[in-house]
């Protein structure tokens, strides 16, 4: 029997997982509850009801929001889940939390207000689109912080076997390129010195309509006004045939000197097995046409260990590749098999083999890390404050989106601030304020 719903206030709790876009989808969510007078609490045990965005691209993180939805679900108070969960595993979802007010997916944000105003209070809602909408200009919630969040496109064209988001996110829809620089001319009036362009495969952008995506960042470093833009992910395979174009594009002042390819594997026959759709001698070509051009680039790349094609002499690739490239950042991953992918059906290798290799990965990544942060002591120049650290410290970014800690008491979030480099740790640079003399 499912719980009452019908005397439901206007007080909300939202909780989120998972990228960027479903950050912005959480706020999306927002502006329409707060258009409608709801209002935000900071706890759940305090609000009228509970609104959970949730993530699948792990099983690790699926794991958690599962335990997290059973948690909640003690409270005994309406729950909406949305995110890619519902749509990825709604088995999953029912299991964790049988009587929950709705399900939304990606693609039914626009229908809360539907499972908020259920003429049937304790019925169990499926609100799950498949077709893209324009979200882009949709959340008009304050966005806390200097730091926004703008989606140029949804979904991919890729088929990896792996990737169980795009069955949640659909196939590659770009937003017109007039919607995107109009929400990044909004977030510059109202005080956003930071920009994430973001999407599941930002290189991908307008390969459904005509347009590209190094026209795009052109148009949005055209804006007035001092700010900074990075990109998302992109898969290499959408990077490489206009690498030249995004190196030129990169080289602008408003553009972080960034780029996040996740390469996945290094040895071909595993990207093959994974359905990636380009080789390993291409991605490290495109990464070098890059830093011929782009001082001082940051990559970041995503590595999977132990994906069920895997021997030794693979992974052994991989370490390679990694030792050649050398990223400033790997995500490394342990493969874990994820619903309705091509993969999930393959023979999974033990899990401790995966543990070994997932270790001894992101131990050199670590180590290749602190070198390369290393090389920037000394480095001084302009960074732009864009979070708080912790013990009163703050975070600036330099135009290399490395991040520099600053142990200083009157900074705020916004500033650019001239900066040197004292010291390095693997995963950011320590600073001090060059002071005038």
């Amino acid at each position: 029997m499912g719980l009452d719903f019908s005397d439901m206030g206007k007080s909300y709790y939202v909780e989120g997982y998972g990228c960027p876009s479903n950050a912005y989808d959480m706020r999306i969510a927002e502006s329409m509850l707060e258009s409608r007078g709801f209002y935000r609490v900071e706890s759940p045990e305090k609000a009228d009801f509970v609104f959970v965005n949730t993530c699948a691209v792990k099983k690790r993180t699926q794991d958690r929001v599962l335990s997290r939805l059973q948690e909640l679900r003690r409270l005994a108070k309406p729950v909406v889940v949305g995110g890619c969960l519902p749509v990825i595993d709604l088995e999953a979802v029912q299991g964790a939390m049988p009587d929950y007010l709705a399900v939304i997916g990606p693609n039914s944000l626009g229908r809360l207000e539907e499972a908020l105003n259920s003429p049937h209070p304790g019925l169990c809602l499926n609100l799950l689109e498949t077709e893209h909408v324009v979200k882009v200009g949709k959340a008009t919630v304050e966005t806390r912080g200097v730091v926004g969040i703008v989606p140029i496109a949804e979904g991919c064209l890729g088929n990896c076997t792996f990737c169980c988001t795009r069955f949640a996110r659909g196939r590659l829809f770009s937003y017109p390129t007039e919607a995107i620089v109009g929400e990044v001319e909004k977030g510059v009036k109202l005080g956003l010195r930071e920009f994430w362009l973001v999407g599941q495969d930002t290189g991908a952008y307008g390969l459904d309509c005509g347009k590209n995506l190094p026209l795009l960042l052109s148009k949005v470093c055209d804006i007035d006004g001092r700010f900074m833009v990075r990109v998302g992910m992109m898969n290499p395979e959408h990077c490489i045939p206009i690498v030249e174009e995004l190196a030129t594009v990169l080289q602008n002042p408003k553009m972080f000197k960034f780029l996040h390819l996740p390469l996945q594997s290094g040895n071909d026959t595993v990207l093959k097995a994974m359905g990636r759709r380009y080789r390993v001698d291409e991605f490290s070509s495109a990464v070098e046409t890059l830093r011929d051009s782009v001082k001082d680039l940051t990559l970041w790349t995503d590595m999977i260990c132990g994906f069920p094609s895997e021997d030794e002499a693979a992974f052994d690739d991989s370490l390679k590749v990694i030792c050649e490239v050398r990223p400033d950042t790997v995500n490394v991953s342990k493969f874990s098999p994820r619903p309705g992918t091509a993969a999930a059906g393959m023979k999974m290798l033990r899990s401790q083999v995966v543990k070994n290799r997932s270790r001894k990965m992101a131990h050199l990544w670590s180590r290749i890390a602190l070198e390369r942060n290393q090389s920037l002591v000394g480095w001084h120049g302009q960074v732009l404050i864009d979070e708080q650290g912790k013990d009163g410290s703050w975070i600036g970014r330099s135009p290399s989106y490395k991040p520099v800690a600053l142990r200083e008491e009157n900074l705020s979030l916004g500033q650019w601030v001239e900066a040197e480099v004292k010291s390095a740790e693997y995963t950011h640079l320590l600073g001090e304020l060059v002071r005038p003399r």
